[in-house]
């Protein structure tokens, strides 16, 4: 997530992203069983708040589902290829404040 936070930082120099961002992992304090449906599946999947709190917990539990746990490490290959593509795009548009 932090290579995402720093690629936009390119595009929105004027928009506090970092709150949002905040705003987002202070919800991936609470285990994501205690949210309604929509939204467990919104910080699993979407935004992986809550997949990279829980399943680590359940992990050390040994109460993790090997689908939850394969299906973790595709969408964590996929945003970090996702995320350095886009901060390379990021790079290549970017013009120094000082020059």
């Amino acid at each position: 997530m932090h290579h995402v936070k720093r690629a936009t930082i390119f595009w929105y120099q004027g928009l506090l992203l970092t709150w949002i961002f905040d705003s987002l992992f202070q919800m991936g304090r609470c285990p994501v069983g205690l949210y309604l449906d929509w939204l467990r599946l919104v910080l699993t999947w979407v935004v992986p708040v809550g997949l990279m709190t829980t399943v680590p917990a359940q992990a050390l539990a040994g109460e993790v589902a090997p689908g939850m746990l394969w299906g973790g490490v595709a969408v964590a290959n996929a945003l970090l290829v996702a995320a350095s593509a886009l901060f390379r795009v990021g790079l290549r548009r970017y013009s120094s404040a000082s020059s």
